[in-house]
């Protein structure tokens, strides 16, 4: 049961919180097993003791995307603590611009785009279709596939007609709205497949 009270599967919930780094996936579980010992059946952890790792691993691993940009890209990073709060969690071109005037005189003079630089950093994606034969979950109509930097090999392009987002370890970070529209959706990363213990006996 996730943060907003839907059942998810609990591999998808977790794969959907990381950029598909081994080390993300090793630490949460390794912090859910502690979270989970006392009083624990043998080999099981819990449901609260999952959400309570992906919640204790969430600025972490979000501070460990932005942190190597610090130093070249300083100035943007402080203006996107701004900025980001204010657009909702899916978005448009219309949204984006008519933000883009607070980036404006904050950034770095080199920045031509610095929504195409967020999405290089793995902070904002584009909402795309799943590939017919990756299939993640029977109920998968409440995931919003999204494209970022790690796993699309299209560069990122601005239309009206595309849907935007952004990464769940920053959504909690910056309090993002969910639409009305996407109320029980929830990003989760394009053609990475999961399977369930279950789909394997």
């Amino acid at each position: 049961m996730n943060n907003l009270g839907i059942q998810e599967d609990t591999l998808a919930y977790i794969i959907r919180h990381t950029q598909l780094l081994p080390r993300e996936f090793l630490r949460i579980f390794a912090r859910a097993i502690l979270e989970s010992r006392s009083g624990m059946q043998l080999g099981m952890i819990t449901s609260s003791a999952i959400k309570k790792s992906v919640s204790y691993w969430e600025t972490d691993f979000g501070t460990s995307v932005l942190k190597p940009y610090e130093k070249l890209y300083g100035k943007l990073l402080a203006a996107v603590e701004d900025v980001m709060p204010e657009l909702p969690l899916f978005f448009s071109l219309a949204d984006m611009d008519r933000l883009g005037h607070r980036f404006k005189d904050r950034i770095e003079e080199e920045i031509s785009n610095p929504w195409e630089l967020l999405y290089q950093m793995g902070v904002v994606g584009f909402v795309g279709r799943n590939s017919n034969d990756v299939q993640v979950d029977p109920d998968s109509e409440r995931y919003v596939y999204a494209y970022f930097c790690y796993n699309s090999t299209t560069p990122i392009s601005f239309a009206n007609h595309r849907v935007y987002c952004v990464h769940p370890l920053f959504s909690k970070r910056w309090q993002m709205k969910r639409p009305e529209a996407y109320k029980e959706k929830f990003v989760y990363p394009a053609n990475v497949e999961h399977f369930r213990v279950r789909d394997l006996e």
